[in-house]
């Protein structure tokens, strides 16, 4: 790679960031100029919702180096005399403990050279005593889009320094490869690991650097060998954009990366997206409104330089389907058998795209149980009057029985709960004798319910005789016989079903 030479060193005085920002001022050294300084506000931070906006102790220098580089110099001064002043870790009470956030514009004003990588590091009195206190430096661009790449230095740092141990050398990490560019929007970021949150003393920043490589104008930019950081789609905001981030700049003629979809009926996506040359971000391709109802996972496959990646999302309709009502009703046969609740008119909050399968349970399957779902064909309108319906046959109950049914789909559950009556069976003595002499009783009856259990009694005092015996079925009933021999004589006898049902006959006498 050609640098271009510059003649003589140059340094630009330090101007307070504060003037800058003010005045909108700006600075140059060399073919690079610095402007559009701002102090945004940082984002909650270790937990902590900070909004610092100090920048009075920050001074701007720009210097043209021998080695043809271009440096933007972050210094730290003291407010009052405008004198270089390392910034120093305080105690316990969080004095000096700090995160700055500073942005700004680059620019070339040589049309025949461009930027080609951008370096990090930090002056000769940054350091640490302690592992708490060690320095950051994050660097961002902003150009189309917010996207970070971070310092390795910091990395270092994290991984090696410990109580006592020396700072790690600088270690210049360049964020801008592949770009050539004449413009950059920034953003940089510095301070300690735990800024505004307390740690130990000792802790020291002089300065942060930003180094700028140039080429001349039209300098062949190497290959990009592309990695997805991230690409991916959904639906939960307003724009639902699909967007690829790499790890390093597009190359000369951008970065057009192929994409395909598992599902297009679901997840449609052009055929490629490029990314512009010096660009971390492709445009935002904005998806279709999706003809889904419930969230479906989707594979996304990127492909670029011979390496693909695949990632799945879930990608989730515009109006999720919800379950808003159905009805339950009961259905009593004419004749004693068990009863049937039934479910009926499944409704949604829109057109149902596709088959709509809703999962049913019975609080008390034993007695009342339920197939475990129902599917509804798709495009059923809402508040349609279907008949898509599902059935609980009922065993006899001899109490009313409260029974609540549950439907469930996308998350959405509603029940209803319908009080199963009981069944009453026609019970009667068909005859009923008395032998006198050895008070011998012989009693014959029926139930319309086979499984009923049918008892005497005397219907006099209402005392227990004995239960009858089940001696089988007769028409859509059954026949009960009881013998046996009394302690006393009986005139009349009462008759009481498990299913409700009474009777009495009288006793004749021989």
């Amino acid at each position: 790679m050609a640098l271009i030479a510059v003649s003589a060193l140059a340094q630009t005085p330090i101007v307070p960031l504060s003037n800058l920002v003010a005045n909108q001022g700006s600075v140059t050294a060399g073919p690079l100029t610095f402007s559009n300084f701002k102090m945004p506000k940082v984002l909650p931070y270790q937990g902590i919702a900070q909004f610092l906006t100090e920048f009075n102790d920050l001074g701007i220098s720009a210097i043209t180096n021998p080695d043809g580089t271009v440096s933007l110099q972050f210094v730290f001064i003291d407010p009052t005399t405008g004198l270089i002043t390392p910034i120093q870790v305080g105690g316990a009470n969080g004095v000096n403990e700090f995160v700055r956030l500073v942005s700004y514009t680059v620019s070339v004003n040589d049309p025949a050279q461009r930027i080609h990588d951008v370096e990090q590091a930090y002056g000769p009195l940054t350091h640490s005593t302690t592992f708490e206190s060690a320095p950051f430096n994050f660097l961002f661009n902003v150009e189309p889009a917010f996207v970070a790449a971070f310092n390795q230095q910091f990395m270092d740092t994290l991984r090696s320094e410990g109580p006592g141990a020396p700072p790690p050398p600088n270690v210049p990490y360049g964020v801008m490869p592949g770009g050539n560019l004449a413009t950059y929007n920034l953003q940089t970021e510095f301070g300690f690991l735990r800024g505004h949150l307390g740690f130990a003393s000792g802790g020291l920043m002089d300065l942060v650097e930003h180094k700028y490589w140039l080429v001349p104008a039209g300098t062949p930019v190497p290959p990009v060998v592309v990695d997805l950081v991230a690409f991916g789609a959904n639906y939960d905001t307003p724009t639902n954009t699909l967007q690829f981030v790499l790890t390093n700049f597009a190359q000369d003629g951008g970065a057009a990366i192929a994409l395909t979809s598992s599902n297009p009926a679901v997840l449609s996506v052009p055929a490629s997206l490029a990314v512009p040359q010096g660009y971390h971000y492709s445009p935002a391709y904005v998806l279709p409104t999706p003809n889904i109802d419930v969230p479906t996972s989707v594979t996304l496959t990127a492909s670029f330089n011979g390496k693909t990646q695949q990632q799945v999302v879930t990608v989730n309709p515009s109006v999720p389907l919800i379950l808003t009502s159905y009805t339950a009703g009961l259905v009593l046969p004419l004749l004693p058998t068990a009863p049937r609740v039934v479910l009926t008119g499944f409704n949604f909050n829109r057109i149902n795209t596709q088959p709509a399968t809703v999962t049913l349970t019975s609080s008390n399957p034993a007695l009342c149980p339920i197939q475990a779902s129902l599917t509804i064909p798709a495009l059923v309108s809402q508040f349609d009057p279907n008949f898509f319906s599902t059935k609980s046959t009922c065993s006899l109950l001899s109490v009313d029985t409260p029974i609540t049914f549950t439907a469930t789909f996308n998350g959405t559950t509603l029940s209803t709960t319908i009080t199963v009556p009981k069944n009453v069976d026609t019970v009667a003595v068909s005859k009923a004798e008395l032998v006198v002499k050895n008070l011998s009783l012989k009693v014959e009856a029926s139930s319309t319910i086979p499984s009923a259990v049918l008892t005497l009694y005397n219907a006099a005092n209402n005392q227990l005789i004995g239960t009858m015996t089940n001696t089988g079925l007769s028409g859509g009933g059954a026949k009960y016989s009881f013998q046996g021999t009394l302690a006393a004589p009986v005139t009349t006898v009462l008759l009481k079903s498990s299913f409700n049902g009474t009777a009495t006959g009288a006793v004749s006498q021989k």
